[in-house]
C-alpha cells in the first residue's frame, strides 16, 4: 500500500496548519472556494459577511484571507480598513480580493492579489499558493 505525503506547500509550510479564511456572502462560491481548499489539505475558515468575519477573526489567526469585494453591510474595502485596525497592522494576514468588478489601479495596502470572477479553480489555487509563499 502507498502512503500519500502531507501535503505541503512549495514553501515547506504543512497545509493542515495553514489557515485560509474566506469572506463570502454567495453560498455557492464561498462553498467551492472552501471545498477547493480543504480538498488540498488547507484549513478554512468563512464568513458571511465582513461584520461576521471581524469578530471571528479576533478570535483565530488567518495565514491568508479571500475577500469579496461587494459584500452586504460592511463592503470588502470598509473590512480592509477595520480589520487593520482593530489588529493594529500586527500579525495581519494577506489578502487577495474576489470581485466581478475591475480592480482600481492601486490596491489597498495589504492587499496581495486580485481574483476576476468567474475565476478558474487552478488560478485560485495558484494565487493562494503564491501568496503564502511571498508573504
Amino acid at each position: 500500500m502507498i502512503e500519500s505525503l502531507p501535503s505541503r506547500t512549495s514553501f515547506g509550510r504543512n497545509r493542515a496548519s495553514t489557515l485560509v479564511f474566506v469572506i463570502e456572502d454567495e453560498d455557492a462560491i464561498r462553498k467551492l472556494v472552501q471545498d477547493t481548499l480543504e480538498g488540498e489539505g488547507y484549513r478554512v475558515g468563512s464568513a458571511r459577511s465582513a461584520e461576521d468575519a471581524i469578530v471571528m477573526l479576533d478570535q483565530i489567526s488567518a495565514s491568508l484571507i479571500l475577500l469579496d469585494l461587494r459584500l452586504p453591510g460592511m463592503d470588502g474595502f470598509a473590512f480592509i480598513n477595520a480589520y487593520r485596525a482593530r489588529k493594529n497592522s500586527v500579525n495581519v494576514a494577506p489578502i487577495i480580493l474576489m470581485s466581478a468588478l475591475r480592480p482600481r489601479e492601486e490596491l489597498p495596502e495589504g492587499v496581495v492579489g486580485y481574483l476576476r470572477k468567474p475565476f478558474d479553480l487552478d488560478d485560485l489555487l495558484s494565487r493562494v499558493e503564491h501568496a503564502l509563499a511571498t508573504y
